[in-house]
């Protein structure tokens, strides 16, 4: 094994649970550097206040620090599929997902069970799609960003 320098470009990634599935969805990753993560950090910690010898988070600030570094990191996602039903969740409340995307997409991405599946591009629908997707997978996902061997091992095939 050699050691290299890290990759900027996108690495296409399948999270664990969906790599046996016959259309996995795709996260197109970059990986971050130290300086993205100090970035990070500092973001973090401008979204905390401590009093009493205690740390609080402000939620609202903590989810736009979340949908930030998503934005960032996450470049394009590949083949999501949005249930009837859905819903994303942010500091602000729950939106309809489902509704939201139903006008907006054309017909044939629509399947018999009426489930939606959507290429995110925009930085809009990839937040949208940070809001839907289970906090294991928003992590997953993350830390993948931030080790590249992980991220190069999980390279979709």
């Amino acid at each position: 094994m050699s050691l290299s320098g890290i990759i900027r470009e996108p690495v296409p990634y399948v999270v664990e649970d969906d790599r046996s599935s016959d259309s996995p969805t795709v996260f197109h990753i970059k990986p971050q550097t130290v300086r993205d993560s100090l970035r990070l950090a500092n973001s973090v910690q401008r979204a905390t206040t401590e009093k009493r010898g205690k740390t609080r988070f402000d939620d609202a600030k903590m989810m736009g620090v979340l949908l930030e570094e998503w934005a960032k990191v996450v470049v394009k996602i590949e083949n999501y599929k949005i249930p009837k039903g859905a819903v994303g969740v942010d500091g602000n409340g729950e939106e309809d997902m489902h509704a939201k995307y139903e006008g907006r997409v054309d017909a044939s991405a629509i399947d018999p069970k009426g489930v939606i599946t959507i290429n995110a591009i925009s930085e809009e629908e990839r937040r949208d799609v940070l809001k839907m997707l289970e906090p294991k997978y928003q992590q997953e996902v993350m830390d993948a960003a931030d080790n590249a061997s992980t991220l190069r091992g999980a390279e979709k095939n």
